[in-house]
């Protein structure tokens, strides 16, 4: 019976997931800053600060991120833009050239190339198939539609940040002191450890962007920038992150 329902409910909670991931995306954000925050909202309750100068504090550091983030994809993604044509046909060629090269070993077994692929590579990659721009100018389009649920990370963030300190009552009117204390001391472990992660995390990738753009520019290397940032995002990604990012120079 217990499997039946499993198997009922799955389908039933991915359809959930699906229609209200336009919600549940932004909270996922919200609850990452609120753990990135923590440590300044604690502090400052400490200090005996309002709740409504805690929240607008960190709403405006927020804000200055985020311009300053805009400000460094756009520079970033203007220099690419611009200059990457010089490069385009060159690249074109050489994929082109690849695709030839498994087209012959693909022969050997009657493997047509749309079988692997599923669309045609040689139309895509062709002069007039495959705009750098166009496709840069999607990207931007598709962060602007992101940019959207800022409003909405903020609301979540804001309503995280007024109930944290209404936690503990809470503990105290459905918990006894021993089940109240080690479940606060279960959760502060669970927050310090996703800080500590994410300061690691932080900084690591900041070293290797940073090292790897001093390399670039020592040795030449074009849309340092770009791929600065690259760096810095790919060390974000377990596993496969930096590997690839060990590769983007």
């Amino acid at each position: 019976m217990r499997i039946l329902l499993t198997i009922i409910a799955i389908p039933i909670l991915v359809l959930i997931f699906r229609t209200l991931k336009s919600i549940f995306i932004p909270l996922v954000f919200a609850i990452f800053l609120s753990f990135v925050f923590a440590p300044l909202n604690k502090y400052l309750r400490k200090k005996k600060v309002h709740i409504s100068i805690i929240m607008a504090l960190m709403l405006v550091i927020i804000i200055i991120l985020m311009i300053a983030s805009t400000l460094l994809i756009s520079s970033a993604a203007n220099s690419l833009v611009t200059g990457f044509p010089r490069y385009q046909t060159n690249l074109i060629l050489r994929m082109q050239d690849a695709i030839l090269r498994f087209e012959d070993f693909s022969a050997r077994f009657d493997l047509a190339m749309g079988e692997v692929f599923g669309y045609d590579l040689t139309q895509l990659l062709s002069p007039g198939g495959f705009s750098i721009s166009g496709a840069i100018s999607n990207l931007m389009a598709t962060t602007v539609d992101i940019s959207w649920n800022f409003i909405l990370i903020i609301i979540f963030l804001m309503f995280i940040v007024a109930q944290d300190g209404s936690l503990a009552k809470r503990l105290n009117t459905v918990l006894s002191e021993y089940d109240r204390k080690r479940t606060e001391t279960t959760l502060g472990n669970i927050q310090q450890q996703i800080q500590r992660y994410l300061l690691t995390k932080t900084v690591i990738s900041l070293c290797t962007a940073i090292v790897g753009m001093i390399l670039m520019i020592m040795y030449g290397v074009d849309f340092v920038l770009v791929c600065g940032i690259l760096l810095f995002v790919m060390n974000f990604i377990p596993n496969i992150g930096s590997i690839i990012a060990s590769g983007i120079p």
